[in-house]
């Protein structure tokens, strides 16, 4: 269950990098206004990977 951790983290870490990615990659940004949500978003998601990376190193610890 730990290693999923690993896994889990990455993923997440290349989901928070690819929304900034799409942010920036939008054409036509004068009808798109959602760039807050896609902020938050990363900046959720990157938070989440560093607390799995976090678990998965108490787990190491102990």
């Amino acid at each position: 269950m730990y290693g999923l951790l690993n896994v889990g983290s990455l993923v997440l870490g290349i989901v928070a990098w690819l929304l900034p990615l799409i942010n920036l990659s939008i054409e036509n940004k004068a009808k798109y206004n959602n760039w807050v949500a896609l902020s938050m978003t990363s900046l959720g998601v990157c938070a989440i990977a560093v607390c799995m990376q976090l678990f998965y190193s108490n787990h190491l610890v102990h």
